[in-house]
């Protein structure tokens, strides 16, 4: 039997943070700001958006 985990630990680790050096954790506010005001560019696997995706359909989390 597999005991079941108390907790689930949720890492974000973002192509904003690796480019920005930041450790893994939430994607923020703050952190999309910084790679904005940073010129921050597209990559393989780093692709911005002109506008937001419809909320109609999206998960609420």
């Amino acid at each position: 039997m597999v005991p079941k985990l108390a907790y689930v630990l949720s890492v974000t680790f973002t192509a904003l943070h690796r480019v920005l050096g930041l450790a893994p954790g939430p994607l923020t506010d703050e952190i999309l700001n910084d790679a904005i005001a940073a010129g921050i560019v597209e990559t393989d696997d780093l692709d911005w958006k002109s506008e937001l995706p419809p909320a109609k359909g999206l998960p609420r989390d």
